[in-house]
């Protein structure tokens, strides 16, 4: 059919004409050239169809991941604590988020006992954190709660002392004022 050297072209009735190539090439039949390309295109689909799934897949996780981001910096990230203690009235925490949502605690004056900087080991480290000390009802000697304050700030144990002694100033006038004002 040909001379060594050269490929063999089996024709086909809408190519008619000389070998798509020369040199050293293989035989080249049409109907298998045209079987190979629809498999490249059929791959090609199914690859195409891959990155689209995955592209969902993907875009699924960025929105999920966006949903949990909102949902920590609304509900988790605490932005700024600060606490208010009036010795009439009672302690007020207020803890405002990232977001800008803010929660507040009151504690009336008459249920608090004492407040205390504590000191705990956590991960090989000593931290010191403030507390309120609540009165058991039953027992006015005992402790029936211990509320920490400034959890998510930590400030350094400098910082806590001077918060400590601002509030047992104001504890101390609570306990001398009801005793200066009997004796009136």
């Amino acid at each position: 059919m040909g001379n060594v050297g050269q490929s063999q072209w089996k024709g086909h009735s809408r190519y008619p004409g000389p070998p798509p190539c020369s040199g050293n090439a293989e035989v080249v039949d049409y109907e298998e050239y045209v079987v190979k390309k629809r498999a490249v295109l059929a791959s090609s689909s199914v690859f195409a169809w891959l990155v689209l799934q995955n592209s969902m897949v993907l875009s699924a996780a960025i929105f999920l991941t966006l949903i949990g981001l909102i949902t920590y910096l609304h509900f988790v990230k605490i932005d700024q604590e600060s606490l208010l203690v009036i010795g009439s009235l009672g302690i007020q925490v207020t803890s405002s988020y990232a977001s800008g949502k803010e929660s507040t605690t009151f504690i009336e004056m008459g249920h608090v006992k004492d407040v205390v900087i504590n000191e705990a080991i956590h991960m090989q480290k000593v931290i010191y954190y403030l507390c309120i000390l609540l009165q058991d009802p039953g027992d006015p000697q005992g402790v029936s709660e211990v509320v920490p304050l400034f959890q998510s700030s930590k400030p350094r144990l400098d910082c806590l002392i001077e918060v400590y002694k601002s509030c047992q100033e104001i504890l101390e006038q609570r306990k001398t004022a009801p005793q200066s004002s009997g004796i009136k």
